[in-house]
């Protein structure tokens, strides 16, 4: 009888290890994702420490906005405003703060348009090594079309996430 006591333990221990694994796996995977985006940006090097702020900030934001992961774009578009109001860049810094205020992901992404109308002005010329590319996507913004900035060569589109994630095309390349 005493050993049957015991099978419940066991199962419990039999659990922890398990969920410790499992811990230990998603841990390696987030730092291996996070390793690979920061070896991404550090390919990426601009002429100004405030531009490097605003492009991170930037990439963040438009990443969340793939993944349509609204409370962490808003997160990414306030600190977006504050590095563009930095470099005294005013229009789009009050475009980021429309985004971090908009009610809902779709509005959020139409200002994320408007933002990317003025973003190719900030970056160009102002890349001091690596590269950017001024991705399209035609069917964007009721067919209006838009624009948006990647380092990747993979198209990953921040107006439609996964339900039309790889709609688009390279269009210009900033080096």
């Amino acid at each position: 009888m005493k050993n049957l006591a015991l099978i419940p333990l066991l199962f419990v221990l039999i659990a922890c290890q398990s969920k410790k694994n499992e811990t230990e796996k998603s841990y390696m995977v987030e730092n291996t994702e996070l390793s690979a985006a920061k070896t991404e940006k550090e390919d990426l090097k601009f002429k100004s420490t405030g531009i490097q702020t605003i492009y991170s900030a930037y990439a963040s934001l438009r990443d969340a906005l793939v993944e349509t992961d609204f409370e962490t774009a808003k997160k990414y578009a306030q600190q977006l405003s504050i590095a563009l109001e930095s470099e005294s860049k005013m229009q789009e810094a009050g475009i980021a703060s429309n985004i971090f205020s908009a009610g809902e992901i779709e509005i959020a992404r139409r200002h994320f348009y408007e933002l990317n109308e003025g973003m190719e002005a900030i970056l160009e010329g102002n890349i001091e090594s690596g590269k950017i590319n001024k991705c399209y996507c035609p069917m964007a913004l009721d067919n209006k079309g838009a624009s948006w900035f990647s380092t990747k060569d993979e198209i990953n589109n921040p107006y439609f996430g996964d339900k039309m994630l790889k709609c688009g095309v390279i269009k210009k390349t900033l080096e």
